[in-house]
């Protein structure tokens, strides 16, 4: 076997890390507890990889990395602009996990599509459309920019995204009959195995294997099963693991997991949900500590214990139902959820590693993973048309902070890039972690929250859920990108008491006003109208929006004599207008 390029797994680590940067040094204790690797899941020989961490970490190597052309490394868990390394990179890639026929769907213009490598087909206009027709189980399809890829009858069906990837994950069945796939992301063969418990809400010791095996270089196995319980499965390789019950007319229960990880996870219950913790490499190696305390809190501000494992190596905590007050409430409507380790922030000492997932949203029968800040990104575009569109944020900005200071706010547009709507985030900032979410839809589950093709565009940093498909009603994780072709920006000129830092309180007193000072303010809308989101500064990004204080602003139609005093809220979202 060829030396590893340990050069090449700390440029990757620093990738998957701190993306765009490059600057952080980055540990192997640190890249384990990320990724899950050497998990201390009971019942596997321990340290499950061994003590040569080469051979396992190869899947970071770059100079490793063959499946184009090309050479990359791409670990990040957000899709990029890459028209070197793209096609290669595991953040750009998405594995096939029923043999049907996909669409594939352009975030920018000018993309181009490759299958298994090989360059199919250049999407020319940004949120364009290509059919395959026919895609094998295992294909791994890859782009040099962001795409969507769903499955052409059931869009709640997608392409499982290598981002995702990982060495070990954990999820529950209760329901259906379920089909695992797990998919080699790495250029040389990979051990796989899965553990089974029955037991739930309760630390266990012990678990019973169910299927082992080896994967072939950059492919897939196979594991079907309808026994209720959870399943823990480790991979000595970077993989993705994928699960879904398919039937003749629809999907259930399809779910990209996320890696087990000492990270933060973001996401939504719904009306419930299922976690998992495991010890870490470190109690893994040493058989000492871990034993943590996982935590919850809403932007409801309630905050939970859920689930503390037993101290030392073979020991899982599964916990296959949620706290009320930690749930999201139907079609995801309700709080999001952020789950946290308590006992230990230390990325390098023996510490307990999770994953989470939701399951019933109130119709269908899907599950969406909770997942890291890595994750988040500001824009993502529909594959399929959703009746929801769920939005979460590690962060809050304020319902009302001081100017020049703003809310967040996260904004709709068509295939075309003509704005549609927009939501301001709530949430809270009194417990730590702080959590925000914004929500499209009309908390029933019906109508059309978004159309096919439709992107999302947030001022902050966000992982996004939809209900897939409106007839499906399978709701899905979005995949996140910070690269979209966005509309042209266009300045508007408004007026205010002393300029852009105050208006008036009273429209009426806004439109009697003589003279008063004005400025420039910028919009992705040509006209603005209730609805529309103002910015301060000109920036073909839209990252910040114009707090208006609630105050009332004149503003005259170009072009004519036509006057208004318009509302503006803290987050630049214009509200009333009032005719002068």
């Amino acid at each position: 076997m060829a030396n590893i390029s340990l050069t090449g797994v700390w440029s990757a680590a620093q990738k998957l890390f701190t993306p765009s940067t490059n600057t952080t040094n980055i540990s192997i204790n640190e890249l384990a507890n990320t990724t899950g690797f050497n998990a201390s899941i009971p019942s596997i020989s321990q340290p499950p990889m061994g003590d040569n961490y080469a051979d396992s970490l190869r899947g970071f190597d770059a100079m490793a990395v063959n499946y184009a052309s090309t050479q990359g490394e791409g670990h990040e868990r957000i899709m990029s602009v890459d028209t070197v390394n793209g096609p290669s990179n595991l953040c750009n890639s998405f594995f096939i996990p029923y043999t049907t026929s996909y669409n594939v769907r352009s975030f920018k213009a000018s993309t181009k599509v490759y299958r298994n490598g090989t360059l199919q087909t250049t999407i020319t206009n940004a949120r364009g459309v290509i059919s395959f027709s026919s895609l094998t189980l295992g294909d791994r399809i890859s782009s040099d920019k962001p795409i969507a890829v769903n499955n052409s009858t059931f869009p709640g069906l997608q392409g499982v995204y290598a981002g995702y990837a990982g060495f070990s994950f954990a999820t529950r069945r209760d329901r259906y009959t379920k089909t695992f796939r797990i998919f080699n992301t790495s250029g040389v063969d990979c051990s796989y195995q899965i553990m089974f418990t029955s037991t739930s809400n309760a630390n266990v010791t012990t678990m019973t294997s169910v299927s082992t095996g080896t994967i072939n270089a950059y492919d897939y196995a196979s594991y079907s099963t309808n026994s209720t319980g959870n399943y823990f499965i480790l991979c000595n390789q970077l993989c993705v693991v994928y699960q879904a019950q398919i039937g003749a007319t629809s999907v259930a229960d399809s779910i990209m997991c996320y890696p087990l990880s000492n990270e933060n996870k973001y996401g939504f219950f719904s009306q419930n949900g299922h976690t998992f913790a495991v010890n870490n490499n470190q109690v893994a190696r040493d058989n000492s500590g871990g034993g943590d305390i996982i935590r919850g809190v809403a932007t409801t501000v309630y905050n939970a214990s859920i689930l503390q494992c037993g101290s030392g190596r073979e020991n899982a905590y599964p916990l296959d139902s949620i706290t009320t007050l930690l749930r999201g409430g139907a079609y995801f409507s309700g709080a999001a959820t952020v789950l946290y380790n308590a006992s230990n922030s230390d990325s390098t000492t023996p510490s307990s590693i999770f994953t989470a997932e939701s399951q019933a949203d109130g119709n269908g029968g899907e599950m969406t993973s909770f997942t890291s800040v890595k994750t988040h990104a500001r824009a993502t575009v529909t594959g399929g048309g959703s009746a929801w569109n769920a939005f979460v944020s590690a962060g809050f900005s304020g319902s009302t902070p001081t100017y020049p200071l703003y809310a967040d706010v996260i904004m709709r547009f068509n295939s075309s890039g003509t704005y549609q709507s927009a939501e301001s985030f709530i949430g809270q900032n009194s417990v730590t972690p702080n959590i925000s979410k914004a929500y499209f839809g009309n908390g029933a589950g019906t109508g059309t929250s978004a159309n096919a093709g439709d992107f999302f565009l947030s001022s902050c940093a966000v992982q996004g859920y939809q209900d897939t498909d409106v007839g499906d009603k399978d709701e899905s994780n979005m995949i996140m990108s910070n690269g979209i072709d966005l509309p042209s920006v266009q300045s508007h000129i408004l007026g205010g008491l002393t300029g852009i830092e105050k208006g008036w309180e009273d429209e009426t007193v806004a439109c009697e006003a003589s003279r008063f000072p004005t400025f420039t303010i910028y919009s992705p809308s040509l006209n603005i109208s209730s609805g529309v989101v103002l910015f301060k500064t000109n920036s073909s990004v839209f990252d910040t929006p114009f707090n208006g204080q609630n105050y009332w602003w004149r503003y005259t139609i170009p072009g004519t004599a036509l006057n208004y005093a318009i509302l503006v809220g803290y987050n630049g979202i214009v509200g009333e207008m009032y005719a002068c």
